[in-house]
Formats: structure tokens, C-alpha cells, sequence
């Protein structure tokens, strides 16, 4: 018996790390943009789209840090 996609991707868990979801709230709320975060052993990483973003970010980087409760290092970058 052959499953459709859709039916796949309703079943799939999509449970994101509490760290991810905060950033992606930050940014869209202050910057009405969206990022791509990639979470590493004691790094996580946020893609911004360009260089004014990313710059942007760089300045709310101690935010950042506060809201994700997290003593893993943030890097910013563009991608």
C-alpha cells in the first residue's frame, strides 16, 4: 500500500529546539525577516539573507543570548 507525501508530512514531529523557535520570533517580530539556524555542539549558527541583516543582528547579539538561555556561542553569518 503506497502513502501519499502529504500523509507523511502530516505524521512528522517537527518539535524544534526552544533556543531556534526564540530567534526566529526575535528576528521576525523586530525585523519582519526570517533566518535559517543551525544548532553545532557549543555553536549555534544564523544564516542571515544579506549583509544589512546580518549587521543588524550583530548588534543585538547580548538579546540574543539572553532570550535563548543558552551559554553556546552565537555566530552570525551570510547565506
Amino acid at each position: 500500500m503506497s502513502e501519499q507525501l502529504r500523509d507523511i508530512l502530516l505524521r512528522r514531529d517537527d518539535n524544534e529546539p526552544p533556543e531556534i523557535s526564540a530567534i526566529k520570533k526575535f528576528v521576525k517580530e523586530r525585523f519582519n525577516e526570517t533566518v535559517s539556524i543551525a544548532i553545532r555542539k557549543n555553536q549555534i549558527i544564523i544564516m542571515a539573507k544579506n549583509a544589512s541583516l546580518a549587521g543588524s543582528l550583530r548588534m543585538h547579539i547580548l538579546d540574543l543570548q539572553k532570550i535563548t538561555k543558552s551559554k553556546s556561542k552565537i555566530l552570525i553569518r551570510i547565506g
